[in-house]
This record gives structure tokens, sequence and C-alpha cells, in this order.
């Protein structure tokens, strides 16, 4: 039978002895907080429901300006403890000095890091369409074995845009150097979970290689109803906005006309191999890793 002294300080055990009071307690204060928070790393493999998700919020902006369609994308990125590097990066017609476009990750309050994308989207139908493939090799998510635009950033980072009569879809790429530890621990690996925020789905998540340089972090989103949704100007009809903005947003000839099929699935490895990313990413949020570029 257990005692507790009159000073508060000791339990009191006949067969056993005396133990700590307050020795006990931190210890089992620290295995609570650290169940916690191995919880919270793992809940990032979640996709909804009572987990944790990656992408804390999501908001999108279109906008027509004269003939052409301008995009603005941000997002809350949670990793936990885990510090994302601070970037901002030109988006360039490619073969000319023309920007059309950037790309921008800035750690905000607390460990979030706010993801912006914005785009002349216009542009985008004078380029060639080609696969989208991430810096590691493999099919990007959401586009997955659709042709899409895919335009070098610099550093292997990539923009991706899909788009037909029916379905539009954008997606960006960056590797930081930052996570290759994972690909040497891990190999190659996709890990993105689906999201659905406020109407909104995508996916967003790391992908890994043993090579350095590919391994990264990837965001893409189904922009399909905002860009059917663009307010009309006075005195013009919904659906002729809707078959104007279609078709400036086609990335070649044939997409004005054809439908693709966006790909849903969540790109995720073997339980194993979550299982060993969860423990990884557990050990940088305690080291409150800062991942540089």
């Amino acid at each position: 039978m257990l005692q507790l002294d009159v000073s508060g300080e000791r339990i009191v055990n006949p067969t056993r002895g005396t133990t700590s009071f307050w020795g006990n307690a931190m210890m089992l204060s620290k295995f609570i907080k650290s169940a916690i928070v191995s919880f919270a790393l793992v809940g990032l493999a979640s996709c909804g429901g009572n987990g944790v998700q990656i992408v804390k919020g999501v908001k999108v902006e279109t906008s027509l300006n004269g003939q052409d369609v301008n995009l603005r994308i941000s997002s809350d990125i949670d990793f936990g403890n885990i510090i994302f590097p601070s970037l901002q990066i030109p988006i360039m017609k490619p073969n000319t000095q023309q920007q059309i476009g950037s790309v921008s990750m800035v750690p905000v309050l607390g460990s979030k890091t706010q993801l912006v994308v914005e785009i002349n989207a216009t542009v985008m139908r004078e380029l060639n369409v080609g696969p989208a493939l991430l810096p590691n090799g493999t099919l990007a998510p959401l586009i997955g074995t659709n042709t899409a635009i895919s335009i070098d950033l610099g550093s292997r980072a990539k923009l991706y845009v899909a788009a037909a009569a029916n379905a539009y879809a954008l997606g960006v790429a960056i590797p930081i150097s930052g996570l290759d530890s994972l690909g040497q621990s891990m190999g190659g690996i996709n890990f993105f979970p689906m999201f659905a925020i406020n109407e909104t789905v995508g996916a967003a998540g790391l992908f890994t290689s043993k090579q350095a340089g590919q391994n990264g972090f990837a965001f893409f989103i189904d922009l399909t109803s905002q860009i059917q949704n663009i307010l009309p100007a006075p005195a013009v009809a919904m659906s002729d906005v809707k078959s104007t903005a279609r078709a400036m947003l086609s990335l070649d000839a044939a997409s004005s006309m054809r439908e693709i099929a966006l790909n849903y699935e969540e790109q995720r490895p073997s339980a194993q191999q979550e299982n060993q990313l969860n423990r990884l990413l557990l050990n940088m949020h305690r080291r409150k890793a800062r991942l540089s570029r």
C-alpha cells in the first residue's frame, strides 16, 4: 500500500522502500510530453479526421486582367518544430527574361511556413507540355500520368501546370538540402497525404532520393472550381466567361477540347518506411531543426 508522507515529497511503499515523488512526477511529465510530440508527428501522415495535417490553411485568389488570368495561392505548412528555409524564387517564362510570377516560402508565427505561388497563368498556354516528374524522377501528385507544363525554377525546383476543358491543377516542388539526410536514410520515397480545406483539394508532403539535391517539399492543388468560378464582367454571360477562361488557360491546341482525370490517390511509402520517416521527422522536430536550402 502506497502512503504519502506529510512533507509531500516522498511516496512510502512499505514493501519497496521510498521513491522520490518529484522524480516520478518529472519522469511522468517527460513521458507524457514525448508521447504528445510523437503523436503529433505521426499525425502528419493523416489526411483528415482527428489527425494533424501538414497543410493548415489554403487561400486561392483568381482575377481577370484584360486577357490575362492571374492566380495567387497561399498556404500555411506545418511540420512541427522543423523550420523550412525562407526563399523567394521568380518564375521566368522559359527562354526569355519575362517574369510571369513567383514562388515564396516564409516562416511565420510559431513554426509554420507560408507558401505563396503567384502566376500569370495565361502565359502558360504558349509553352510545351510533357511528363510531370518530381526532382527525384517520380510522377507528380495529383497530375499523375497527365501531360503538363514543367518550368525550371533553378536549383532543380519546378512549377507544374496541367489543364484541360474539365480540370486545372498547379504544383511546385522545391529541393531542400536540409532534407538530404532523409534520402540517405530512406532512399527514394514519396509521402504526399491529400488535404481538403474550404472545398479545395490537393496534396502536400516530401519526396526523397539517395541522390543529394533530389530531396524536398512539394505542394499540388486542384484549381478546377476556382478557374470555372471566375466572376464575369458586367453584362457578360457566365458561360461566356467560363469558356473564355478555359480557352485562355489551355496548355496546348488540343487541351481546350480534351478532358483529363486528375489522380486523387495518395502517394505514400510502405507502412515500415512511413514509420521510419516519422521517427526521423520526430528527431528533427525535437532538435528544432532549421533546414537550409
